[in-house]
């Protein structure tokens, strides 16, 4: 079976490097959700609360400027800088499980 969608529903940020694994996605409904990939590859632990709020903040703007980018205004998300902010910002919920 296969369902077509008339419109995004949701935009994810995904996220792969040396030290990070993750999934940050935002809902049309507000639901946010980020999953550490290394820790939970099912996605069964949404983690997005045991984030600090700065971090919580650049992944949004991060993802709002992709989704509004066009052409060379598009940057690649593997600079140095967005790599060492994720790792220090990442690196506690590691600890924590949140809810699903």
């Amino acid at each position: 079976m296969t369902v077509l969608v008339a419109s995004n529903t949701y935009w994810c940020l995904r996220t792969i490097n040396e030290v990070d694994n993750f999934l940050y996605c935002e809902f049309v409904t507000e639901f946010v959700s980020f999953y550490d990939l290394n820790e939970d590859p099912y996605q069964l632990h949404n983690i997005v609360y045991a984030l600090d709020m700065n971090t919580l903040e650049k992944l949004s703007e991060r993802l709002r400027h992709l989704r509004e980018c066009s052409g060379s205004s598009c940057e690649r998300l593997s600079s140095s800088d967005w790599e060492q902010h994720l790792s220090r910002t990442t690196a506690a919920p590691h600890a924590e499980k949140g809810t699903s």
